[in-house]
């Protein structure tokens, strides 16, 4: 658990700032942060006015690993925003600096507030923005190699390598043993057996990151249930309600309403 190497960092920032929008530079961001660290969590937040990108530790991470974290993502922010525009609005700090004015500057943000949690406000009209460095066939080909390079990160625990993959590949229409044993330098059949020693099998991992994929994405009800099949690989919305009926005994509507219904938006998954 580190910050990783800064080629590794490069890398995911050119393949930010060679995404189409600003949202989707967050977005790509977000997907392949792992590179960048292990020990915090990245997720993008988005409200009616604004967004945020939220930073929770993973484990017990000393405070200066998330607040250089903090300052690596500050940084690359402003490179994106290179007109100017205001991209990077506020920077929420866990704790209260000893030297203000050095924390200003690091973050190169002009407002910072403290409460508890680490977190980067982005203006919600950004999101739209093309960028300007955008480059469809540079971002494809760095998308691949982001891929690899998450799939093949240092894990002694083979079942999460595989349902970190299978993550990866969900919604490519293809999650098949074989593009999942391929970066992972064994054979299917090879994979099959581990998996079997390990007391699971291919098919029941692709069956639970499926099920807490499909559980996140409705509790955060950003997206129609049908967008939700699709993004999972299912080939139509029935064969996801069928199977989201096995997972959870009520359908995915009724899931969604009753998730609506909390008042603090739990999902109340287990």
């Amino acid at each position: 658990n580190r910050i990783y190497s800064p080629s590794a960092i490069n890398l995911l920032w050119l393949s930010a700032s060679t995404s189409a929008t600003v949202g989707a530079a967050l977005e790509q961001l977000t997907r392949f942060f792992p590179i960048m660290s292990t020990q915090v969590r990245l997720k993008l937040e988005r409200t009616a006015d604004e967004s945020r990108l939220l930073l929770t530790p993973v484990g017990d991470p000393h405070v200066q690993h998330i607040e250089a974290v903090l300052g690596y993502l500050g940084r690359g922010l402003n490179q994106l925003d290179d007109a100017g525009k205001g991209l990077f609005k506020r920077a929420t700090l866990g704790r209260t600096p000893e030297d203000l004015s050095s924390c200003h500057r690091l973050l190169e943000c002009d407002e910072v507030v403290y409460a508890d949690a680490y977190s980067i406000t982005i203006a919600h009209s950004m999101l739209d923005q093309p960028l300007v460095t955008a480059d469809a066939f540079i971002c494809t080909r760095l998308t691949d190699t982001l891929q690899d390079m998450i799939a093949n990160q240092p894990s002694p625990d083979l079942v999460e390598q595989v349902k970190r993959r299978v993550q990866l590949l969900l919604g490519s229409g293809d999650i098949s043993v074989e593009r999942v044993a391929s970066p992972l330098n064994i054979s299917p059949r090879h994979l099959r057996r581990k998996l079997s020693q390990e007391g699971t099998s291919y098919e029941q991992l692709v069956d639970e990151v499926r099920r807490e994929t499909a559980i996140r994405m409705i509790g955060e009800g950003e997206l129609s249930l049908t967008s939700i099949a699709y993004e999972l690989g299912f080939l139509d919305p029935s064969s996801f309600t069928r199977a989201f009926r096995r997972w959870t005994n009520m359908s995915p509507t009724s899931f969604r309403q009753q998730v609506s219904e909390l008042p603090d938006g739990s999902t109340g998954s287990s």
